[in-house]
């Protein structure tokens, strides 16, 4: 092997060596013949497609330990001397090119393609070819070393969309699930877009899995079946941590990610059983940390479509008690922000938030060490705030981002709804 180093090539066997306890390192003659496959299979995904795998194992002088050693025959890399298309009305050959990686006079990799016919696929996809296959098949050339390249196109029909079905929502509101979609009947069916509308349901975390299925016979037209799996969305957490800074802290947290605020409950069963106050993709979550020098109290609320549109709105309000060596700190406060996304247009992948914070604090229990600069500050101050921030998100995911970049630039500036003081 020249082109490719052990190192590369050793990951791909399942024939693995002796690791005293951890692994037996046994041989077995149907594992390496899968692995001269396996090998084999690795070089001609590459262009090597004349490659040859064998092997041979040696053995120690003790008569128990061997070696096994594969022979590589790489033979000569092919490359591509032309590419011919089949099939295809909607796209001309000049715009697929333009899509594909592979290229005349480059090497014909199988990883290259199968990206290719997944680009294509996406293509045809998004303007409602939901069918079209895509196939790839080369032939040798009379030059030795070059292949020629075909891609068969199979376009089908053109589909529009129907009616939206939604499916397993057993304790969830239809309307959580639709907003997510942003796709509507009677558009074209966009598979692409299915497919990000899948992974934004999943990121709400109101669900696990969540699947859209194009369903139909009518000629041009395909409903599409929106199946999800609700997740649990209620999180009790309870902690304890000794710290040198505050002493003995706990810790109680009570979250619900599907939260219904005008669910009320009929009964008090229907209460106790979680039947109620659940279902509109709200969130609600109580913090409580109790400790021995420090408490915290913290509630926060948060409906992310208000009134049904791309507007976010949160509150919160919450209490801070911490006994210093020099002086106590009592802090008690409320704030209400409001936030907007851009989904399409000149502003799109941006997002925009106003906060507002009203907060009063007190200092107290100082004594004739206190340092002057806080016994200036000794009774109860009004503290208030505005806060922007702005976010420009191009990530491909909110949770596993595989691609893309998010800036985000805020200011607060208190004093600005009065108060006892100004400062940024």
């Amino acid at each position: 092997n020249t082109a490719f180093t052990d190192r590369k090539l050793v990951p791909k066997l399942e024939t693995k060596t002796y690791i005293w306890i951890f692994r037996t390192g046994a041989f077995d003659d149907e594992t390496a013949q899968r692995d001269c496959a396996t090998l084999k299979q690795f070089y001609s995904d590459r262009g090597y497609l004349n490659a040859q795998v064998g092997y041979r194992i040696e053995l120690a002088e003790n008569g128990k330990d061997l070696t096994v050693v594969f022979q590589v025959d790489e033979g000569r890399q092919h490359f591509i001397k032309s590419i011919k298309y089949a099939g295809n009305a909607v796209f001309d050959n000049d715009r697929l090119t333009s899509i594909m990686r592979t290229t005349i006079t480059g090497p014909i990799d199988a990883d290259i393609l199968k990206t290719d016919r997944k680009k294509i696929l996406a293509e045809y996809g998004t303007i409602g070819y939901i069918y079209a296959e895509i196939d790839t098949t080369h032939v040798f050339d009379e030059e030795d070393g070059y292949v020629n390249l075909t891609v068969s196109i199979n376009e089908g029909d053109q589909y529009r969309l129907g009616r939206i079905n939604v499916q397993g929502n057993r304790n969830t509101k239809d309307k959580v699930i639709r907003r997510e979609l942003r796709f509507y009947p009677e558009e074209l069916f966009n598979s692409e877009e299915a497919k990000k509308a899948e992974l934004r349901l999943v990121e709400t975390r109101l669900f696990s899995e969540a699947t859209i299925t194009p369903q139909g016979a009518t000629p041009g037209v395909r409903d599409a079946l929106v199946e999800v799996k609700e997740a649990e969305t209620t999180t009790v957490l309870f902690g304890v941590g000794v710290t040198s800074n505050s002493g003995v802290v706990g810790s109680i947290s009570i979250e619900q990610r599907n939260f219904d605020l005008f669910d009320t409950p009929r009964t008090w069963k229907e209460f106790f059983k979680g039947r109620s106050f659940r279902g509109a993709g709200q969130t609600l979550r109580l913090t409580l940390e109790p400790g021995m020098e420090v408490n915290r109290g913290r509630i926060e609320f948060r409906e992310p479509y208000l009134l049904d549109r791309d507007i976010g709105m949160g509150l919160g309000a919450f209490v801070f008690q911490r006994d210093r060596q020099e002086y106590d700190e009592q802090r008690i406060g409320f704030y209400n922000s409001y936030d907007k996304r851009w989904r399409t247009g000149l502003l799109k992948d941006w997002a925009a938030e106003v906060a507002f914070r009203v907060e009063q604090v007190k200092i107290d229990g100082t004594d004739w060490l206190t340092a002057d600069e806080i016994k200036d500050d000794i009774g109860s101050h009004l503290l208030t705030s505005i806060k922007g921030t702005l976010v420009r998100d191009k990530t491909d995911s909110q949770w596993l981002p595989s691609e893309g970049n998010k800036i985000k630039t805020a200011w607060e500036q208190f004093g600005a709804l009065g108060g006892d003081y100004t400062f940024s």
